[in-house]
């Protein structure tokens, strides 16, 4: 899975073989809100890799949080 963004313009690419089913189930009820039947993979998978780019910016943003605090302690 690539996130990339080009000129204010968030880019997303996935590998479907490294989907696990799991995700595949996510993807797919992401897609169903929408409309148009056609598209709702599509649309779904992207909102999936949304929410996993902010999940791992929240991640990120704990872990160095975790470090300032530690150095604090030392």
């Amino acid at each position: 899975m690539k996130v990339g963004k080009i000129k204010k313009i968030t880019m997303y690419s996935m590998d479907l073989d490294e989907v696990t089913s799991e995700e595949k189930k996510m993807i797919v009820d992401y897609g169903r809100q929408v409309i148009t039947d056609d598209q709702y993979f599509e649309i779904g998978a992207v909102k999936a890799l949304e929410n996993y780019v902010e999940i791992g910016k929240k991640e990120l943003k704990r872990k160095n949080k975790r470090k300032r605090i530690s150095k604090r302690l030392l």
